[in-house]
């Protein structure tokens, strides 16, 4: 099938396209705000049967009547839900993640000819039941399009990408214990195979002239070379009168540190009061995170506040709206929202600030809105009250106000505790996000990006810190 290129993509997203009319599947890992939907909408524009899934929260982006896939494929998108299936309309559907295994049986029967997988580093655990019914649904002979979508494509380590280049490409990369052998480090440990990461930078080089052919991944900054500049500014704090709690806190972490060596157990108590030093940390940030964002939405209208713990979010909220105290009423509007609440709930308060006209500060925490959310550039202003230790969640958020649409000049402030460890995890992410944005692949890379979950991250810390006071 050859595509007429129509002239309404930007002209890195036509490079795309016609690279991926001469291939059956790829992984297409460009940045977040880069304009993927786009692409893979207008990519397979020419099939009656696509099936596209992905995470809950990306649903509304992919069924939006008025969307990019109606803009620039010329399509309307079917919402399928629910648990018990039957049949299928011809057309275009989306069908969540949690819910897909319940759908194999029937896709297999619908035959599509098209499969776009969005947010596909949340497949990267081979063993979940959408993992499974994606790699069986992309060998059906019916599908001669496979475009896997994600702006953060590596979360661990270079095991994550096995999943999706069977997805993209079934059978050309072997098996996951073949893949693992070759490119991941594989050795047989006394609880089973384990898969580390080889540090061989040969092997890598192996590697990533193979991803050439089914694996591109631009950067904003690459190609969006109208996008405004991007400010970075750090807000230091203090403790404040959680001094002495987060003292108390930090000498429970340094009594787990302090025996040696540091078992598992040892490490997991650790880990959990380490947790508990940087919640300390975030409630004694408030106060700045209040004044600094009070001071910027009167002077730009708009601001956007990421936070990892809901009960900052919700304490940052009711300060702002009592700026003002109880007798004049603030004239700031806080809308907030987190991970507990429906996708409806959360779209629905995207939408109020959107439209709200006056002063409004949006605060959400990193899974509500730190992926899959595009409406926030009507905002130009972010902070980050608290740098999540996941830089795969800081990369996301950024991508939500910097972004393609984006007019004005971006601004990130950071809220940081001196003579904490908000220091330290300042340095330790912010330079990770710096190496995650690398398009390359090697053995430092990998370093950086195996350890990006919440609990390696932590787990981590606990090792360097170990190591300072060894």
């Amino acid at each position: 099938m050859t595509l007429e290129i129509t002239g309404r993509l930007r002209p890195y997203q036509e490079d795309f396209v016609r690279w991926y009319d001469e291939r059956r599947g790829a992984i297409l890992g460009d940045d977040p705000g880069v304009g993927k939907t786009a692409q893979a909408a207008f990519a397979l524009k020419g099939f009656e049967r696509v099936l596209i899934t992905g995470p809950l929260l990306s649903r509304s982006v992919w069924t939006d009547p008025n969307g990019d896939v109606y803009k620039f494929a010329g399509k309307r998108v079917l919402s399928v839900v629910g648990t018990k299936p039957g049949p299928l309309p011809d057309g275009w559907i989306f069908i969540h993640y949690e819910i897909l295994h319940y759908w194999l049986g029937h896709l297999l029967l619908w035959r599509p000819q098209g499969l776009i997988a969005d947010e596909a580093h949340c497949l990267r655990n081979r063993k979940t039941k959408a993992s499974n019914a994606l790699m069986a649904l992309s060998r059906l002979a019916s599908i001669k399009k496979r475009l896997p979508l994600s702006g953060t494509p590596i979360v661990n380590s270079v095991m994550d990408l096995w999943p999706l280049l069977q997805i993209a490409r079934p059978g050309e990369f072997g098996s996951h214990f073949d893949f693992g052998l070759e490119y991941g480090g594989g050795f047989k440990g006394d609880f089973g195979w384990s898969y580390p990461g080889s540090t061989n930078q040969a092997v890598f080089d192996e590697l990533r002239e193979k991803l050439g052919d089914v694996f591109v991944r631009r950067t904003r900054r690459e190609v969006l070379k109208d996008l405004p500049p991007v400010t970075e500014v750090k807000v230091l704090t203090t403790l404040g009168n959680l001094a002495s709690e987060y003292q108390r806190a930090w000498k429970d972490v340094l009594e787990y540190l302090g025996e040696s060596p540091l078992d598992s157990a040892r490490t997991a108590e650790a880990i959990r009061s380490l947790t508990e030093l940087l919640k300390i940390t975030s409630s004694a940030k408030i106060p700045a995170t209040t004044e600094t964002a009070s001071d910027l939405v009167r002077a730009y209208g708009k601001v956007v506040i990421f936070t990892w713990f809901r009960q900052s979010a919700t304490l940052i909220g009711q300060k702002l709206g009592m700026i003002g105290g109880p007798k004049r009423p603030s004239d700031i509007r806080a809308i907030v929202t987190h991970g507990g609440e429906s996708q409806s709930e959360r779209l629905r308060k995207v939408a109020s600030f959107v439209e709200e006209k006056g002063p409004t500060v949006f605060i959400g925490t990193y899974g509500s809105v730190g992926s899959s959310i595009n409406d926030l550039c009507v905002a130009h202003v972010g902070v980050f009250h608290d740098l999540s230790w996941v830089p795969k969640d800081i990369i996301q958020a950024k991508g939500r106000l910097d972004r393609s649409g984006q007019k004005n000049p971006v601004s990130f402030y950071s809220i940081l505790a001196e003579e904490s460890i908000d220091i330290d995890i300042s340095e330790r992410v912010l330079s990770k996000v710096d190496k995650g944005n690398d398009i390359g692949i090697s053995t430092d890379d990998l370093e950086i990006l195996r350890s990006q979950r919440r609990e390696s991250v932590l787990n981590n810390l606990v090792l360097e810190l170990k190591e300072r006071i060894s």
